[in-house]
């Protein structure tokens, strides 16, 4: 069953209530992203992260236009949200337009922002805490149906397919 907690549980829908219980318990957080496209010089490189501490809202920015081909002049896409600022979810779009103007200007980068596409995700990531490593520590597997995603604590696609290969059925 390779879908969200929220979303397996719906799936399964108490043919496997043991894993079912389980992933009743599984927090997960929320996920703001704004794809933005700007008129003057972006970041140069694959992106940045942000510590909380050096007073930025934004969890991160990836440089699209340097990663992804095709993807047209100075595209960012910034992410907002997790533990740390659930809250994101409610800001308006225009608020959302305005914390990045003023962040990018922080960081020392000026334009007109040409064109946007915001997206939120309510149950984006799971809450990677000691909680959920408590409640993965029992196989993943139940009346023939097995859990599969990266809410088990494999992140990153080789670590997926990985487990993938070392799956039975």
């Amino acid at each position: 069953v390779a879908l969200p907690p929220h979303r397996a549980m719906e799936f399964l829908n108490g043919r496997a209530p043991k894993l079912e219980e389980r992933l009743a318990q599984v927090e997960m957080l929320p996920v703001v992203s704004v794809t933005t496209f700007w008129d003057g010089p972006g970041i140069q490189g694959f992106g940045c992260l942000f510590p909380r501490a050096e007073g930025f809202r934004v969890m991160g920015i990836l440089a699209n236009s340097r990663i992804f081909p095709g993807r047209g002049e100075n595209s960012e896409t910034w992410i907002f949200g997790g533990a740390q600022d659930p809250e994101i979810l409610e800001l308006s779009d225009d608020a959302l337009l305005g914390l990045i103007t003023e962040e990018r200007a922080r960081l020392g980068f000026h334009g007109h922002m040409l064109h946007h596409e915001i997206f939120r995700w309510p149950k984006a990531i799971p809450h990677y805490n000691l909680r959920l490593e408590k409640i993965l520590s029992e196989p993943p597997r139940e009346n023939n149906f097995t859990l599969f995603g990266t809410y088990l604590g494999d992140l990153g696609l080789a670590r997926e397919l990985a487990r993938a290969k070392e799956l039975e059925f």
